[in-house]
């Protein structure tokens, strides 16, 4: 029996947050990487990322959105 090829495919993805305050938000690592299975279904969790914003008002509730070539993954 044959075993079928992996397949691997990278895409950088540049992830922006506005901020309304004096200080930004700063990621607490210098990248991130996920692997999403072929398999996985809708809505399921592929990573974590980790970030600090000293002026947030709403106690660590951040929300992100992907612009730009990519995010239509």
């Amino acid at each position: 029996m044959r075993s079928q090829p992996s397949v691997s495919i990278s895409k950088n993805i540049l992830i922006m947050k506005e901020d309304a305050s004096d200080n930004a938000p700063r990621f607490l690592s210098d990248g991130y990487d996920f692997h999403v299975s072929e398999s996985s279904i809708t809505g399921q969790k592929v990573g974590q990322m980790e970030v600090e914003d000293v002026d947030e008002r709403d106690r660590g509730q951040l929300t992100f959105r992907l612009i730009g070539p990519g995010s239509e993954l």
